[in-house]
């Protein structure tokens, strides 16, 4: 959890994710618990969760469906959360 604790919460949520695929170059992932636990373990409102769900999903990084995250490129959403 220290990791989460720093970082804007769309770079914690990417790490996150991406430490779920393992290296994959694509993931597809159920979150373990719903959406307002996950944001609470990821030290984000629901409120600040959802919109970081739909901007991600509005760029084109993941889609989200129900509980169901699919991330068709981890190196493309690494490369745009990774601090510059």
């Amino acid at each position: 959890m220290d990791r989460q604790a720093i970082g804007s919460g769309t770079a914690r949520f990417a790490a996150y994710l991406l430490r779920q695929a393992h290296g994959e170059p694509s993931l597809s992932w159920t979150l373990p618990a719903g959406k307002a636990e996950v944001a609470s373990q990821l030290n984000l409102s629901p409120e600040h969760f959802s919109r970081i769900l739909h901007e991600l999903a509005e760029a084109g990084l993941l889609q989200v469906q129900g509980r169901r995250i699919v991330v068709p490129d981890t190196h493309r959403l690494q490369h745009a959360t990774s601090p510059r």
